[in-house]
């Protein structure tokens, strides 16, 4: 159930992100193009990424019946990633990446952010592999997607680590 109260803290700031996307566009309220930017980039980070994994990490736990101790730091770790994405948005240092599916804000915290979360929703997907033992049709469909999530995390952190070496390598 701490999964699913992730997933719907994170819909209501991307709710309140989309109400400040509104206010920094109307005349004589707006705030301009910098803070519409960073709404926008909290704002679908945290209703695609954090609501839609927390979701599926929460159905991974529900049918594994996963209570070990993993699952605990893996929601810890997301927890803590989902607040530090939210806490770079107020660092006026912050620059809008919107040239992705996925924004980003250029900002270590926000990228550290990110990779805690990634990391905590790739050990809950590792956990929901419990679910292959239960044999039946649904239990090996989410635990096929739970693998196939985990790939993916593992192949975005090599990713961001070889693109850190590259960038570190030009300059």
């Amino acid at each position: 159930l701490a999964w699913f109260a992730l997933a719907l803290t994170a819909l209501g700031l991307s709710a309140l992100c989309a109400v400040i996307l509104v206010v920094a566009r109307t005349p004589f309220l707006g705030q301009g193009a910098g803070l519409f930017r960073t709404a926008l980039v909290l704002h679908v980070d945290l209703a695609v990424l954090v609501w839609f994994l927390s979701m599926a990490a929460a159905i991974w736990m529900l049918a594994a019946a996963v209570t070990a101790r993993s699952a605990w730091i893996g929601l810890a770790l997301a927890v803590l990633g989902s607040a530090a994405m939210v806490a770079a948005g107020f660092s006026p240092l912050a620059q809008p990446l919107l040239a992705n599916y996925v924004p980003l804000l250029d900002h270590d915290l926000f990228k550290s952010g990110l990779a805690l979360f990634a990391l905590g929703i790739g050990i809950a997907a590792t956990a929901g592999l419990a679910v292959w033992r239960q044999r039946s049709p649904t239990a090996i469909h989410l635990a096929a997607g739970a693998a196939i999530l985990a790939l993916g995390v593992a192949a975005f952190v090599l990713a961001v680590g070889h693109m850190s070496g590259r960038a570190s390598a030009v300059a």
